[in-house]
């Protein structure tokens, strides 16, 4: 919310510049624009707020499963954040790769738990090609050097790799797509004007969260073959980190969401 509301007033300033400038408005219709502009943010805010409350209920065990996966990600990339090592110019992608992912943890988190499910989608799906451009890249790497696709893991996690790739590849263009369709007829269904706030909508938001967690899941993998790659066999993630990871697919399979999205 912080970087929003940097944003709003600077466009307020903006906005305050603009009336200043070219005196094109009255006091009176200034203030109808200030009104309009803090209503609209005050209504979104607002059911943000309530729509994350709603989500934390319907997302249950999945947000278990969500700080597992995430603290993973954060204890192994604190723990290597010190160590220095000479870093091959082909990895220099998947450094930017993986980085990106991570930096945009919060922002798909706070767009799927605060309603703006149109957002998320497109976020999420981001999240899908960082991905699936890591695997790729993975792959070239390991068909070169006459390697398995997937090295050095728990067979849980390499069983749990495989079943979401499956699902990339099956499934998860038909959840983004069903949840885009959604909120389009939605709209025209539902009124002729336009929507000013979000609105809780429980099984669009459990399926996309349940697919950022999956995806977090998957880029635990890939850091760890990261980290072995340039650090050598068994310096990526360790015991407890892995055994976390197959807790958080655990909780996965226990309450169905991956069966669900078969």
């Amino acid at each position: 919310l912080n970087l929003l509301n940097v944003v709003f007033v600077f466009l307020i300033l903006i906005l305050f510049y603009i009336l200043e400038v070219y005196k094109i408005m009255d006091q009176d219709a200034v203030e109808a624009i200030l009104f309009g502009a803090t209503k609209l943010r005050e209504l979104q805010v607002d059911s943000g707020y309530e729509i994350y409350e709603q989500s934390k209920d319907r997302f249950g065990e999945l947000l278990t499963a969500h700080m597992l996966a995430v603290g993973a990600i954060g204890t192994v990339l604190s723990r290597k954040e010190s160590e220095s090592v000479e870093v091959a110019s082909d990895s220099q992608q998947q450094i930017v790769l993986i980085s990106s992912f991570i930096q945009g943890i919060n922002i798909v988190d706070c767009s799927i738990s605060e309603g703006y499910y149109i957002q998320a989608t497109v976020l999420v799906r981001q999240e899908l090609e960082t991905i699936l451009a890591l695997e790729e890249l993975n792959q070239s790497k390991t068909v070169a050097k006459g390697g398995s696709e997937i090295i050095h893991l728990p067979r849980t996690l390499a069983k749990l790799f495989g079943d979401l790739s499956d699902i990339d590849d099956t499934a998860v263009h038909n959840i983004l797509k069903d949840i885009l369709t959604t909120d389009a007829t939605e709209l025209q269904n539902a009124t002729t004007g336009l929507l000013m706030a979000q609105e809780f909508n429980e099984q669009r938001s459990w399926r996309l969260f349940g697919l950022h967690v999956s995806l977090l899941i998957v880029l635990a993998v890939l850091i760890n073959e990261y980290y072995e790659a340039i650090h050598g066999e068994g310096q990526g993630l360790n015991e407890i980190e892995l055994q976390v990871l197959i807790n958080a697919q655990k909780i996965l399979l226990d309450c169905e969401w991956i069966t669900q999205q078969a």
